[in-house]
């Protein structure tokens, strides 16, 4: 409902839905991500890999949401057959509500999961 809400203006549906962005500032384990990837997919001749870096953004304050989310999207892709040494996720660890919002994210040390 969401994503209809916010992909289809009005009534209008979007002339490319591979450039749209999507983000989500408590992202929790992904369950928002999964359906944009699931209709991108659908819609678009893009690869997971390609979805995963240029469209979707994700923030949360636990660390193991993170974690989680990057696990069930690498696994939505493994289970449609595509497979990557490592996916480039845009999602990070962090707090978005103040007094934290002047740091926005941080990431973890290189290396670290």
């Amino acid at each position: 409902m969401i994503f209809q809400q916010t992909v289809y203006l009005g009534n209008e549906k979007p002339k490319s839905i591979s450039n749209l962005k999507f983000g989500d500032i408590a992202c929790g384990c992904g369950g928002f991500f999964i359906t944009i990837v699931n209709i991108i997919k659908q819609n678009a001749n893009k690869s997971y890999f390609e979805i995963f870096k240029d469209n979707i953004f994700g923030l949360d304050i636990q660390s193991y949401s993170i974690e989680r989310t990057k696990i069930l999207l690498t696994l939505l892709a493994i289970s449609d057959g595509e497979d990557c040494i490592e996916f480039d996720f845009n999602i990070f660890q962090g707090m978005m509500l103040p007094p934290f919002s002047d740091h926005i994210f941080y990431r973890s040390p290189e290396g670290a999961a």
